[in-house]
């Protein structure tokens, strides 16, 4: 077997490997960054929606029962105060929505380029 191996050849098929290593291994860094960021962000999304949360609740609360110091059932404010809150968390779920999209589809991107370094089928 070595006397049919030319100089050289085992050289380059290493050097070949080793620049197909450092592309996968850049793509599955870029992976995991993507991954953390994403991790950051839902982690951001969950603490607005508890936020959320509680003022609806609160809102709720002086709609059910109100204060006992109030001959009114509930005030418009408080109905307003719903509606904008509903609004928000309307807005914050479509956007994240989008960001999950988006960071699916930057995911399956890189999948793919990571499958065609290695040779693989997508």
């Amino acid at each position: 077997v070595k006397s049919k191996l030319k100089k050289g050849t085992i050289l380059s098929s290493l050097e070949t490997l080793l620049e197909q290593k450092n592309s996968v291994t850049a793509i599955e860094r870029k992976i995991l960054s993507d991954l953390v960021q994403c991790v950051d962000d839902m982690e951001i999304v969950r603490s607005d929606s508890k936020a959320l949360q509680v003022r609806l609740e609160e809102t709720r609360q002086n709609i059910v029962k109100p204060s006992a110091s109030s001959d009114v059932q509930y005030e418009w404010s408080d109905l307003e105060t719903m509606e904008d809150t509903l609004e928000q968390a309307a807005i914050s779920r479509d956007a994240s929505k989008a960001k999950l999209d988006s960071i699916k589809n930057d995911f399956n991107n890189l999948l793919i380029e990571r499958a065609a370094v290695l040779g693989e089928e997508p």
